[in-house]
């Protein structure tokens, strides 16, 4: 039995062995939303469509987005880390470095506004020909 904050569901034994890597189980769960009505787990492509839960999470990734772009006056602060642009104005020579977002949902019940939403890009599909890299510090200087 997986444990949430206050909620909690089954892993089926037989199930999580029938696939090749029984951590896929893992992550088929992780990005999902529990309906406590229904027990089902349910992804933001559900949740949109779903009569209870659209305006929440409607209102959750438009929030990610604005945090993304350049923000929602009186809701969230952008960060400009995308701007939106049409097709045609992608430069060919990068046209086949675009790649997929897939919209991860959870539930954060310690946090002010608890309904979250994140986006995610395929990161095996990146292609960015300027400087990927984190500085970090050494260690030795983290300790004096």
């Amino acid at each position: 039995c997986a444990q949430g904050s206050t909620i909690s569901f089954k892993v089926d034994p037989l199930e999580t062995a029938c696939h090749s890597n029984p951590i896929d189980i893992l992550y088929e769960i992780a990005g999902a939303v529990l309906d406590e009505e229904t027990g089902d787990l349910l992804e933001y492509r559900h949740l949109i469509r779903h009569p209870v839960h659209k305006t929440i999470w409607g209102g959750a990734f438009g929030k990610e987005i604005g945090r993304l772009a350049q923000g929602l006056p009186g809701v969230v602060e952008g960060t400009d880390t995308m701007e939106f642009i049409n097709k045609h104005e992608v430069p060919f020579d990068r046209l086949k470095d675009t790649t997929y977002a897939r919209i991860v949902c959870n539930v954060r019940p310690e946090k002010k506004d608890p309904y979250r939403c994140r986006i995610t890009v395929g990161g095996n599909l990146i292609n960015y020909p300027g400087d990927c890299g984190t500085p970090t510090a050494d260690l030795l200087t983290v300790k004096l």
